[in-house]
């Protein structure tokens, strides 16, 4: 039973989402006519989230990223923000991770997947005649491609190609600090940043090893005037209203407000640059 996820920035209140599932469903009607795929086999079309803002391929990303290995392996996921293809860049098909992604080779798949070398990547057919066409179109018919060869299990006739190299931002960590920024913020308003529970051990591990007993920690957020003192378990650690800083469960320090809406009451967004500062005594 193939699954198939769509990750866009087209809004449902456009044509362009609606075409591209009607086209999916046709295509996969067609193979099924053609005895390409098992007569008895049935498909599902799962929306991850059309509701990103235009353009937002990094939070594009975010969001799929930690979606997809929810899903059973040999899902296919179309990442359909800023589709339209530029900069010489062509759509392609993925293999990676046991599932299958669809999407322009722009660098966004250094932000998407681990790029452990283990990937497979095929070039679509077209994407350099297609290039300057209208948005909506191209894409289209390119993601359709992608999942007719996937389908079919025709992706070897395809050009195989390496994936464009991207600068996949990481916190920069040293024995006493922790610099990231806000990477993602979710529709409650809390801001996730690139700071992960790995590179915040990391530190006091290191502190231990050489001696230190008592380890302190502040959270600067844009700049010196907004600070956390505390990493909390969760949002409830805290009276309603007051703001903290926490280890969510994708390991990633996020901060917030119970209750509240942090990224608005505080301006925060993916600019914010967040830093920890450690205080040891031996």
């Amino acid at each position: 039973m193939p699954i198939m996820t769509i990750t866009s920035d087209w809004s449902r209140g456009d044509y362009y989402l609606p075409s591209l599932k009607g086209g999916l469903m046709s295509l996969y009607l067609a193979c099924k006519e053609q005895n390409k795929i098992p007569a008895t086999d049935f498909f599902n079309i799962v929306d991850i989230s059309n509701t990103v803002k235009p353009f937002d391929i990094s939070g594009a990303c975010f969001i799929l990223r930690n979606s997809y290995r929810h899903y059973p392996d040999g899902s296919i996921h179309i990442l359909a923000v800023e589709s339209e293809l530029h900069d010489g860049a062509d759509m392609v098909v993925v293999k990676a991770d046991g599932h299958y992604f669809i999407a322009p080779d722009d660098g966004r798949f250094a932000l998407l997947l681990k790029m452990d070398g283990k990937e497979q990547a095929y070039r679509l057919s077209g994407s350099h005649a297609e290039e300057g066409a209208p948005m909506g179109f191209t894409a289209l018919d390119l993601f359709k491609e992608g999942v007719r060869h996937i389908l079919e299990g025709s992706l070897e006739e395809l050009d195989r190609v390496s994936l464009r190299s991207a600068v996949n931002e990481c916190a920069a960590v040293t024995s006493n600090r922790i610099v990231g920024r806000v990477v993602y913020i979710d529709s409650y308003g809390n801001a996730i940043t690139n700071i992960t529970r790995e590179s915040f051990f990391k530190v006091v591990t290191s502190a231990m090893v050489n001696g230190a007993k008592d380890i302190s920690c502040v959270i600067f957020v844009q700049g010196p005037y907004l600070k956390i003192e505390n990493i909390s378990e969760g949002y409830w650690d805290v009276e309603p209203g007051e703001e903290l800083a926490f280890f969510n469960s994708l390991d990633q320090l996020e901060l917030a407000i119970n209750g509240g809406n942090f990224a608005q009451m505080e301006g925060i967004d993916t600019t914010a640059e967040v830093v920890m500062k450690f205080a040891f005594e031996k």
